[in-house]
């Protein structure tokens, strides 16, 4: 049965979801990507991750239902900032001598990234899903949003507009196709409606101005100094057709983390539990199983 756990730290209102504490075993720790919630991870694609142990589904700093502090200055969003606030909030939910192993997908793969290298003692194992170490060499409409948030307020008007667009039903699809490789495979995915009407009932919640601070933020982001810190064995996972965060990203992470595994999904975008969900389950069942 599902929990809901809820935490203020440095002004912070942050959201965990526990999907299983029944479970035995080290906890799991899994952190969403950019615009979702942490209920993405209540969906089937995801669901064998609870054989592994208690798995528990953090929400990102801003990201519905969590909230930035009132009148959060932007500049502030950093991943050093981002890191410590949500190893705090880890600490209150798990306990402050726990480790524990981290699952991110996406930006929560970054913020993963960034959390090992912050507090190596707490994390026990990573597994990095579509994840980047430079903001700037993302591509496609995360490059086109990274742009806009950086050009003076009427930058920031049209990019928040963008995902206003983007919360209306008719639209919101698109969001998704986006993500991936295949937009044809996208469109013919036997769970899009499913998942689409599930996804979006956060989405359109979402605080947008927060999202463009996001979008500020994640520019300026440079994981590649703070990589080596990082003395989890990792599982590096990435399409080599994603149209968001180059596989080059991947390539670089493994080469810059200590016993990091780098899997490539041939034709995958960037959406990899998704869009195949199956080798995505062998993939990461083998590799848990092997580190445990």
């Amino acid at each position: 049965m599902t929990t809901t756990h809820e935490f203020d730290v440095e002004g912070h209102h942050l959201v965990a979801l526990s999907l299983n504490p029944e479970a035995a075993g080290e906890p799991i720790v899994l952190l969403h990507g950019f615009t979702a919630s942490a209920r993405l991870f209540l969906w089937p694609e995801v669901a064998f991750l609870r054989e592994h142990g208690p798995c528990y589904a953090l929400s990102l700093p801003g990201h519905y239902p969590a909230t930035f502090p009132p009148d959060f200055d932007a500049r502030l969003l950093t991943a050093e900032t981002v890191a410590r606030v949500l190893t705090t909030t880890i600490r209150q939910l798990l306990g402050d001598q726990q480790r524990f192993t981290l699952i991110g997908v996406s930006l929560g793969a970054c913020t993963a990234l960034a959390i090992a290298a912050h507090c190596p003692e707490m994390v026990s194992r990573l597994i990095c899903v579509s994840g980047a170490a430079e903001g700037k060499k993302v591509r496609g409409s995360v490059r086109v949003g990274l742009w806009l948030a950086r050009q003076g307020a009427f930058g920031r008007a049209i990019d928040k507009g963008t995902f206003k667009i983007l919360q209306s039903p008719k639209r919101y699809p698109n969001l998704w196709r986006r993500c991936w490789g295949n937009p044809r495979a996208f469109d013919a995915w036997p769970g899009r409606e499913e998942f689409l009407e599930g996804s979006l009932a956060d989405f359109v919640h979402l605080d947008l101005d927060a999202m463009v601070a996001w979008h500020r933020a994640f520019y300026k982001l440079d994981l590649t100094p703070v990589l080596p810190r990082i003395t989890a064995p990792a599982l590096v996972l990435s399409g080599d057709d994603d149209p968001l965060a180059p596989p080059e990203q991947s390539w670089l992470i493994a080469g810059k983390v200590h016993n990091a595994e780098l899997v490539t999904f041939k034709d995958a975008g960037h959406a990899i539990p998704l869009e195949c969900p199956a080798e995505f389950r062998r993939v990461t069942d083998e590799w848990l199983r092997k580190t445990a």
